[in-house]
């Protein structure tokens, strides 16, 4: 064989051999990638699919238990290979913001960290909104705490308030015995001495059943609560 019929095959083979390595790193990228598209949305719905027979076990939870203590609670379930905990607060634990005096918005925004100034404006315009009503709105009231965002708040203060509002109370007045701490501090006139007292009454280890007795000595308080539900 020739001098440069040997050198044309080398050369044939090297170009060979980079073609094959081309086509298997092409084929290894693609078989990475095939799998990442179909592997994510397949987490997804597997996500998905055990949030929602968390979210029905818990209904089917709730209606087998006392009505107090089903508005308040927390469930860790295993569905599958995924790990659930699911967390619920009835509404009457909440400042109802279509419903709420504007002493109680303007303290709830304040605990939120505004001033006394800014509370007073935001309050003013939460309440003005509510009572607003035209096409878009054909009756008075909030249809979603997210409208809050439209009312310029200041940066932050719509997500720090979120979990403590609501539309669904249903009554100007919050449930004691469900609220968390940053909602009963939020009270008006309430002190830290009344606060500590009813977190010690309402303590499922206290033996207190009713907590009308013990409220009626705070009437600077007892005013925003309801035990009716």
């Amino acid at each position: 064989m020739k001098r440069g019929a040997e050198g044309y095959v080398l050369v044939s083979v090297l170009w060979l051999l980079l073609l094959l390595a081309s086509l298997a790193t092409t084929a290894h990228y693609y078989t990475r990638t095939t799998f990442a598209v179909i592997s994510l949305p397949f987490d997804k719905i597997q996500a998905e699919a055990a949030m929602l027979a968390a979210l029905e076990r818990n209904m089917i939870d709730i209606q087998r238990t006392d009505v107090q203590d089903g508005y308040l609670g927390q469930q860790d379930l295993r569905i599958g290979n995924a790990f659930v905990r699911s967390r619920w607060m009835g509404e009457a634990a909440r400042v109802d913001i279509n419903l709420a005096h504007g002493d109680m918005l303007r303290s709830v925004v304040r605990a939120a960290g505004q001033s006394s100034s800014e509370a007073e404006r935001i309050a003013s315009l939460i309440i003005k909104r509510r009572e607003s009503t035209g096409i878009q709105r054909p009756a008075s009231g909030l249809a979603d705490i997210a409208e809050l965002q439209t009312l310029g708040l200041p940066k932050g203060l719509f997500k720090s308030l979120a979990p403590f509002i609501t539309i669904y109370n249903g009554t100007s007045l919050i449930d004691p015995r469900l609220a968390p701490i940053a909602v009963l501090r939020a009270l008006p006139d309430m002190t830290e001495a009344r606060l500590q007292t009813v977190l010690k009454i309402r303590d499922v280890d206290s033996g207190v059943k009713d907590l009308r007795p013990i409220l009626e000595d705070m009437p600077q308080i007892a005013r925003y609560l309801s035990l009716d539900r």
